[in-house]
């Protein structure tokens, strides 16, 4: 226990005079008497007036005593030393993403359900801020903060502790990761405007390579998890064969821990026409660390239109990538592509399963009669129509090296050095810029209807003046602009370029109209383009749950981020397509625990820097010693007039229960 002001100790000189009060000699008058035995009360009180005799018991003493004791100790500011912030002041940011629902820390926090009572990690981060919540004054200002891949403000500078505590509560893991070191800066900024503000983060830290160089003020980290033991479905893929008789699948099984593992994966499969699913085969694996192994079936039935995967119930602490579903490809996604000749393209197109591609030269292009259906996706390579108006459908185009009527080029970029907007953009999933090398690229300003995608990673934080790579909808189409030549690159040599192309004809298809896309994105609002024809459609989801669509226009659905698994997309009484929903994150199922970082102080005053620097702060317990001081003083007030309360009691009694006092 400390004092911020023990001068006040000074007052316990107080305490003797109170005693002495009670040793005063009581002025009387002597009076004779013929006997005392009618004045033993008065004759005790002449005994009382005799000094420096042993005091009675008295209540009234005792009372006043410990009243005095208390109050001094009020007066000396008592405090000790806590892990919760003791500002007015804070800010509190929580990693929300997919590895936080890793169920590994403890069953003595909070009780989760359906998990035979594990405690996830984010759970496990509420009580905690809860705890740290409860330790505050109750004005000071709390922020909440949800670090998922952009960080939001859910709860700003709030005193009510209810609507702060139901944010809390609402707060779910995403299927993504999580930007700390952008959480951190928005925090940051928060707090700059209170010197006393304390930030706390509670993360597993599977990002805290980015944390290390942070010079933040008053930061204090709280690192969850405490298992590394889990294993995941990496990857499902159900593919067609050429002749259209049979169906190949490919399932992998990755095993991030550091321990061996033995785990069966079962196998299901399921039909348009039957609503059950029927397991197809088991499979027991033996994983060593960092392990993966494969497994590929050749032979499923032609009418299998998706699959389910599952690993079996063990001491896995991550259940959101146990399960996985793949969707057949039911048709083929026509692309035409107009190039004078790119073998690099031409090869990777040819590659990717599900695609019907018509190659045409420019000068061709330029002559041939406008086509009565437009393909899905046109890609221009290296050229824009000159003469030619550009074709209907989703475009790609590839270095163009002219204007367009969609965007104009307005100069060259020398050796651009590529460089994500967002790492977690969709088009960039498991694309790795780290090598790519770029010789020359078309300048061209980012339209208003785009979304740049990769830049100029030397263009000083402006995204919009060296776009490499840019998407959007202009109009009720996608376009895609990747601004340089890949025969100008090293990206066709990268394993990343065959990803990248997957990702951006995905993107640009779409699935067609009225379909789905084969996978969907995590976090990511879903856009369903209906037919005309369609009177109402209806989009349902694994649990159940289903969303009404409107014919007539795109509709935008955005995906709750928990519910992984299979989306089913119908109208007029029939199931049109389906669309597979997947956690495939290998940095959010890599759950090995990670060291928090040291936390820093800042230039504020000594005592809230010692207390930043040290992770503690001051928790003063002056106000519950002045309200216990004050509950003794009525206590005692009682005491000294309770002839008089007991009389108030009596005369309430009878008033109230006039029948009762008569008799």
């Amino acid at each position: 226990m400390n004092f911020l002001s023990p001068a006040a100790f000074a007052l316990a000189l107080l305490l003797p005079l109170i005693v002495a009060m009670y040793l005063l000699r009581l002025q009387r008058t002597e009076q004779n008497v013929s006997s005392t035995y009618l004045w033993r009360r008065m004759v005790r009180d002449v005994e009382a007036n005799a000094p420096w005799q042993k005091l009675r018991r008295n209540l009234l003493l005792l009372l006043q005593l410990l009243f005095l004791a208390l109050l001094i100790l009020a007066l000396t500011r008592p405090f000790t030393w806590t892990d919760r912030p003791a500002g007015r002041t804070a800010v509190l940011v929580l990693d929300v993403s997919a590895s936080m629902a890793a169920q590994d820390a403890g069953q003595d926090v909070l009780q989760d359900s359906g998990r035979g009572g594990a405690v996830s990690r984010l759970n496990a981060a509420k009580t905690q801020m809860r705890q740290w919540i409860d330790g505050l004054p109750g004005d000071a200002a709390v922020t909440l903060i949800a670090a998922g891949p952009r960080p939001q403000i859910v709860a700003a500078a709030s005193q009510d502790r209810r609507p702060l505590y139901a944010a809390l509560d609402a707060l779910q893991p995403t299927l993504g990761g999580s930007d700390l070191a952008a959480a951190l800066e928005l925090a940051s900024a928060v707090a700059a405007r209170r010197p006393d503000a304390v930030i706390g983060l509670f993360s597993d830290f599977a990002n805290a390579d980015a944390l290390t160089s942070s010079s933040r003020a008053n930061v204090q980290f709280s690192a969850l998890g405490s298992s590394d033991n889990n294993q995941a479905i990496s990857a499902l893929t159900l593919n067609r064969a050429a002749n259209g008789s049979a169906q190949t699948l490919f399932a992998q099984v990755t095993n991030y821990s550091a321990s061996p593992a033995q785990r069966r994966l079962t196998i299901a499969v399921g039909a348009d026409e039957s609503k059950a699913l029927q397991l197809y085969n088991a499979y027991d694996l033996m994983l060593e660390p960092g392990d993966e192994q494969t497994i590929v079936a050749d032979d499923l039935p032609a009418n299998v239109t998706y699959v389910q995967a599952q690993l079996d119930a063990a001491a896995d602490v991550l259940p959101l990538d146990d399960t996985a579903w793949a969707v057949a490809a039911t048709t083929s996604t026509n692309v035409m592509l107009v190039t004078s000749g790119n073998r690099f393209l031409e090869t990777a197109l040819a590659l990717l399963p599900n695609l019907t591609v018509t190659t045409i030269k420019p000068a061709d292009f330029e002559i041939s009669p406008k086509a009565p259906a437009p393909p899905q996706l046109t890609i221009l390579d290296g050229y824009v129509p000159i003469t030619a108006t550009l074709p209907g459908g989703n475009l790609l185009f590839i270095g163009p090296p002219a204007s367009s009527e969609l965007f104009s080029v307005t100069g060259v970029l020398e050796q651009p050095v590529a460089q994500a907007v967002d790492v977690n953009a969709p088009l960039l999933r498991f694309v790795s810029l780290a090598d790519v090398n770029v010789l020359e690229a078309t300048r061209i300003p980012l339209p208003a209807w785009a979304q740049p995608i990769m830049v100029d990673g030397r263009a000083a934080g402006n995204d919009e003046t060296a776009p490499l790579l840019f998407m959007g909808q202009p109009d009720e189409r996608r376009v895609a602009v990747l601004t340089f030549d890949l025969r100008n690159s090293d990206l066709p040599l990268q394993v990343s370029f065959p990803l990248l192309l997957v990702n951006l004809i995905d993107a640009l298809t779409g699935g067609g109209v009225g379909a789905l896309p084969a996978t969907l994105r995590p976090d990511s609002p879903l856009t369903i383009p209906l037919p005309p024809s369609v009177a109402a459609a209806t989009l349902i989801g694994p649990d159940g749950s289903s969303a009404q669509l409107q014919p007539g226009a795109e509709q935008t659905v955005q995906l709750t981020a928990h519910q992984l698994g299979l989306y089913t997309l119908a109208w007029d009484g029939k199931i049109q397509s389906r669309a597979a929903l997947n956690l495939y994150a290998p940095q959010e199922s890599n759950v090995r625990p990670q060291a928090a970082p040291v936390s820093t102080a800042a230039h504020v005053n000594n005592d809230t820097a010692q207390a930043a620097g040290s992770g503690q702060a001051r928790h003063e317990w002056w106000r519950i010693v002045a309200f216990a001081a004050l509950a003794l003083l009525m206590i005692e007030w009682l005491v000294y007039h309770r002839g008089v309360v007991a009389q108030l009691v009596q005369k309430t009694q009878r008033t109230l229960f006039p029948y009762r006092a008569a008799r």
